[in-house]
């Protein structure tokens, strides 16, 4: 999935937060196994965000490419008179 693909994924969860928090307050208010639900999945959710975003071996990939590009690069230039 791309980049921005996941981008609008998680700003449409965001918005369905949003538009449960009504009636999850107005309805369910006394619930406490909503409470319960609630947290487990903003644990688990938080808990996998964090872990996406510890993982950069796709972005360490791209700057090991440029580093090699650029020192291909430099010995080119030492090459020419």
């Amino acid at each position: 999935m791309s980049a921005q693909k996941i981008v609008w994924f998680h700003r449409g969860r965001a918005i369905a937060w949003i538009l449960l928090a009504v009636p999850a307050i107005w309805w369910w208010a006394d619930s406490i196994l909503l409470a319960i639900l609630l947290s487990l999945y903003a644990n688990a959710v938080s808990d996998w965000g964090a872990a996406e975003a510890a993982d950069d071996s796709r972005l360490l990939a791209r700057v090991e490419h440029v580093e090699q590009k650029i020192d291909d690069l430099i010995a080119e230039l030492r090459k020419t008179p």
